[in-house]
């Protein structure tokens, strides 16, 4: 009998647990998947988390599930929550750490979503029409919420910076500055490809810094970028 009690007790407690993660809902898996790299646990599962149970829509929920995991601690990905819904609309993917940056974005400035949008898409095209390409890598020597992105102008490397996972925020600016916080080798995101050098190769990459505006000074050896609304950036050793 009490055999029997037990493999009652077993089968129901079974059954719960696999109503409970079937009850999970669809898009809250695949937006932690494509966020976090990862399975949302029994709390991350209520609906309740995000807006009470209700959105218009996939990116809106991405929207409410960044804003839940903003407060969190950890080396998970932050930001503003329109740039992760954006990056949904326009481009079915999440921002990588630099792209999640406001400044990239008329300096952080904007009046609505659509115009945030408006950025957005002025920022990739002048990065296509100036043949400049924004990369992450694994910064070899980093902590786990450091990341660096390098920037290869016209195919071939010229900068890099050391970033943050809070909002994309600078924590090093140029291959010295990198170096001297014990990074000595970039990596890309594949794990494989190398996209940055050791050593003195590493201290040579010049810097990026944002620029409210698009003045050049002449004869300082910079190159100046001007992306979306009043922002550039500036590549400068």
């Amino acid at each position: 009998m009490r055999q029997l009690l037990l493999l009652a007790l077993f089968v129901s407690a079974s059954f719960t647990n696999g109503l409970q993660a079937q009850s999970t809902d669809p898009w809250i898996t695949k937006a932690y998947k494509e966020i976090y790299n990862k399975t949302p646990n029994a709390e991350e599962s209520k609906i309740s988390n995000y807006n009470n149970g209700s959105w218009g829509g996939y990116c809106e929920l991405v929207s409410y599930i960044v804003t839940y995991n903003n407060a969190k601690s950890g080396s998970h990905i932050k930001g503003d929550p329109w740039i992760f819904k954006a990056y949904c609309e326009l481009y079915n993917r999440v921002p990588t750490f630099w792209e999640t940056n406001i400044k990239n974005y008329n300096n952080g400035s904007w009046s609505s979503y659509d115009e945030l949008k408006k950025f957005i898409q002025e920022y990739f095209t002048s990065l296509s029409n100036n043949k400049l390409e924004v990369k992450m890598a694994k910064a070899q020597g980093a902590k786990s919420n450091e990341l660096a992105v390098v920037f290869v102008l016209d195919g071939k490397i010229q900068a890099a910076n050391l970033i943050g996972n809070d909002a994309g925020s600078l924590l090093a600016i140029g291959g010295e500055a990198i170096n001297a916080k014990g990074v000595t080798k970039l990596i890309g995101m594949d794990g494989a490809t190398l996209i940055g050098m050791d050593g003195a190769t590493l201290k040579d990459l010049a810097g990026v810094q944002f620029l409210s505006g698009y003045t050049v000074k002449s004869g300082d050896g910079s190159k100046t970028i001007k992306t979306s609304g009043k922002t550039s950036l500036v590549i400068k050793k």
